[in-house]
């Protein structure tokens, strides 16, 4: 019907359960850390969703205070407002705007490249058909989260 993309490793999970993928997930991501594709000072989350119509894996890089820098904002002009948003930033009227180190966004790279390994995807968004193996992200936590975490970490 539709074009269907498959991901590299997908033949390997073909009728497996989400959370079979989510192991296999997990020995890319230690794989990883080995070969210093992904920081091994990070954690990393997989957990899997299921509900009616399908499920979800959800790949979470936590403990990552380091992976946000400041924005640079001294190329601004005066009163011309802040920076478009993109995908890997995040703006709070300029106050307190950070975004991903390049090491932060090589890692998010290779959540995403592994995230993507074992799916498919044969949807066509404008007729509103969504067909994957399973859906979900591949994401950094967060400044303020992962700040939160260390404050709470520190208390304790």
């Amino acid at each position: 019907m539709y074009e269907i993309s498959y991901g590299e490793k997908y033949e390997q999970v073909k009728g497996c359960d989400l959370t079979d993928i989510a192991k296999l997930i997990r020995a890319d991501i230690k794989q990883a850390k080995q070969d210093g594709l992904l920081p091994a000072r990070w954690k990393y989350s997989v957990r899997t969703e299921k509900f009616a119509g399908g499920g979800a894996i959800d790949v979470t890089a936590t403990n990552c205070v380091d992976a946000w820098v400041p924005e640079d904002f001294t190329k601004c002009a005066i009163n011309s407002g802040c920076h478009e948003p993109t995908k890997y930033h995040y703006y709070q009227k300029c106050d307190g705007a950070v975004h991903l180190t390049e090491e932060a966004e090589a890692a998010l790279k290779v959540l995403e490249q592994i995230h993507g390994a074992y799916n498919f995807d044969g949807s066509e968004h404008q007729v509103d058909y969504f067909h994957v193996n399973y859906y979900g992200r591949a994401e950094i936590e967060d400044l303020w989260t992962a700040a939160y975490k260390e404050r709470q970490k520190a208390a304790a």
